[in-house]
């Protein structure tokens, strides 16, 4: 009756909400894969230039690594999002399905205790429903407690970000005796807190 007046069922809802979220991941991962590629063509990149001298272009490389790797984690946080919201949609379609099964049952009860008129049966579909009301008022506190939940991450200053970079690439600053060209590591860490604010 709900597809002759135009109306999508909770079922056609969350599918194609899903399929949109799927879609959604699916470029992400691509997303994903392409800066990964760019990361590791920095990374050879960042050691040729390294051996060649120029430390002031090593450390501008170094900081758009560490932009990049930003960007892969910030694209890995939203791929999670997605992919918990695609499985809130799946539950809230299982616990609809659910409701409906549970009030088919309490009609048939109601029905039932009429006819029979016992008292016990009355109390039961009575505590019946108290409890399944405290099941859902559980539910949307757990909910809610879930949507307060807010990732936290320790913050590292500029300078150690890169000089982690430079260690992990192999290339050491201080032991080369090269004239530098360009700004030290502490004026472009200035300009870069600039920049940001």
């Amino acid at each position: 009756m709900n597809w002759i007046l135009g109306r999508k069922t909770l079922a056609e809802t969350v599918k194609e909400n899903k399929r949109l979220i799927d879609r959604n991941v699916l470029e992400l991962d691509i997303e994903k894969i392409m800066l990964e590629q760019q990361e590791s063509a920095m990374v050879s990149k960042i050691k040729g230039t390294a051996k060649s001298g120029r430390m002031s272009s090593v450390k501008l490389m170094a900081k758009s690594l560490v932009k990049t790797r930003r960007q892969i984690d910030h694209i890995l946080v939203m791929r999670m999002r997605l992919q918990d919201m695609s499985f809130r949609m799946s539950s809230l379609r299982s616990t609809e399905s659910m409701a409906r099964t549970l009030k088919q049952c309490t009609s048939v009860m109601t029905k039932l205790n009429r006819t029979l008129e016992h008292n016990g049966t009355k109390q039961l579909v009575f505590e019946f429903e108290r409890q399944t009301d405290a099941l859902k008022i559980h539910e949307e506190q757990l909910d809610e407690a879930l949507d307060d939940e807010d990732v936290n991450s320790d913050e590292e200053t500029e300078e150690d970000v890169v000089n982690k970079v430079l260690d992990e690439l192999g290339v050491d600053i201080k032991n080369l005796d090269v004239p530098s060209l360009g700004p030290t590591v502490e004026e472009l860490a200035d300009r870069f807190e600039r920049l940001k604010k």
